[in-house]
């Protein structure tokens, strides 16, 4: 079994997705492989039409594409059962909801990045189409920088634009602050002590914003995770601040100790999985906020968690 392989495919025109997507996954199909779509139900239709074959998977693309690592864990789940039921290999369509922000572009170009580290190890092989015609010109251009080979009707050729993806993540997070952070917070704490008074004040503050329940709920819970991290592997003072917006929140966890370097935390869960471990906060806060990011600063470490109302 052969080890991941990640194409994308640039089209204008539903003629030439079709003329590149379908012979691929007929070929699949011809080999015993599994053949799977992860995308928009329009185009899921149109490839699962002129295919023909009732052996066509597909997955339900607003269930898969939520927050990045909720995609990545539906990759995963996806193989290992395609690996317990005894599938050689699976061949895989997906259109990738890119969103219209350019917060999104940010994060669902870093994801693709990601995944040929986090689906490294299994035997599938995915072609990510890029409509030329409705994506933004920095979708496209991140998109040659994260698939290692490229795709058209006619050909399959290695990409000499690809970057690593630890080099991509670098070079593509969002750095400094927003710039609402130039304004007073209107949240605040200082070594906190009390995680208990932390989220009660972090919560009422966020409900005084007007910021939907399960939205300032998720901030909430992420910010006390990483707070609690700041607190057992940092080193003081540890400061919490929010500021909000009638359109989005921005909640910093910042300590003065050196922090870490490793732009692939957080998208694949310490341990597996087991939150019994512990370990688990920054990758609970991927899946809780619309963008994380971290970085050393002039005074030490910060993390900084964002959701947009």
């Amino acid at each position: 079994m052969g080890r991941y392989q990640h194409e994308a495919l640039y089209y204008g025109a539903d003629e030439e997705l079709m003329a590149a997507a379908v012979p691929f996954l007929r070929a699949g199909l011809a080999n015993g492989e599994r053949a799977v779509l992860v995308c928009t139900d329009r185009k899921a239709a149109l490839l699962s039409e002129a295919l023909g074959d009732a052996r066509v998977d597909r997955l339900p693309h607003a269930d898969v594409y939520t927050r990045t690592p909720t995609a990545i864990a539906a990759y995963q789940r996806l193989m290992e059962r395609e690996l317990a039921a005894g599938t050689t290999r699976v061949r895989l369509v997906g259109e990738v909801a890119f969103g219209t922000r350019e917060l999104e572009w940010t994060e669902w170009s870093r994801f693709e990045a990601v995944c040929n580290v986090a689906l490294d190890r299994y035997p599938l092989w995915s072609v990510c189409v890029y409509d030329t015609a409705r994506l933004p010109g920095q979708v496209l251009e991140a998109g040659a920088r994260t698939h290692p080979h490229l795709r058209t009707a006619t050909t399959r050729r290695a990409n000499d634009r690809y970057l690593e993806p630890a080099d991509f993540l670098r070079r593509s997070a969002p750095t400094g602050p927003f710039p609402i952070e130039a304004g007073a917070p209107v949240f605040a704490v200082q070594e906190p002590t009390d995680l208990l008074a932390l989220r009660a004040g972090l919560l009422a503050t966020l409900h005084r914003s007007g910021l939907p329940e399960r939205t300032a709920t998720d901030l909430v819970f992420a910010a006390s995770e990483l707070t609690t991290n700041a607190l057992r592997h940092g080193l003081p003072p540890v400061q919490v601040r929010l500021w909000s917006t009638t359109d989005h929140s921005v909640c910093t966890v910042t300590d003065a100790g050196p922090g870490f370097d490793d732009p692939l935390a957080g998208y694949v869960p310490a341990h597996s999985g087991d939150l019994s471990h512990g370990g688990m906060g920054l990758w609970l806060a991927r899946q809780l906020c619309d963008q994380v990011t971290m970085a050393r600063t002039p005074d030490g470490f910060a993390v900084r968690l964002v959701v947009m109302h």
